[in-house]
């Protein structure tokens, strides 16, 4: 069932990009800074959807900014995204997913070993 919602979402993408190609095109050749903050913050919201082609996005950043700008701003949203998902995970979600984990032996186990030899 979700991989129908995904292959749903790959058309819709592809066909409004080919609906909107001469708008797509002419966006892509001017080079206008003031559209570097809202490309940072898609960057990021792009990033932290799973099913989206982040690799495409970095493509048209590179094409539209050039590959040394394009890059940065691929980069530092990347690793926005990952702070994000970092501390998340670590403050708001570490109760409720240690408590899912402690369901499994294998993982306890794991756990201990790696809290008393993690070097060894």
């Amino acid at each position: 069932m979700r991989r129908w919602w995904i292959g749903l979402a790959y058309v819709i993408l592809l066909i409004v990009g080919m609906t909107n190609k001469d708008y797509l095109l002419e966006w892509l050749r001017t080079s206008d800074p003031s559209w570097l903050p809202a490309m940072f913050l898609l960057s990021v919201l792009i990033a932290s959807i799973p099913f989206l082609p982040f690799t495409l996005f970095a493509g048209i950043m590179g094409v539209k900014f050039g590959a040394m700008v394009g890059l940065l701003i691929n980069w530092f949203g990347i690793l926005l995204t990952s702070l994000i998902y970092f501390f998340l995970s670590r403050y708001y979600f570490r109760i409720y997913f240690t408590a899912y984990l402690g369901k499994y032996k294998a993982i306890n186990k794991f756990q201990y070993l790696f809290e008393n030899n993690a070097f060894m």
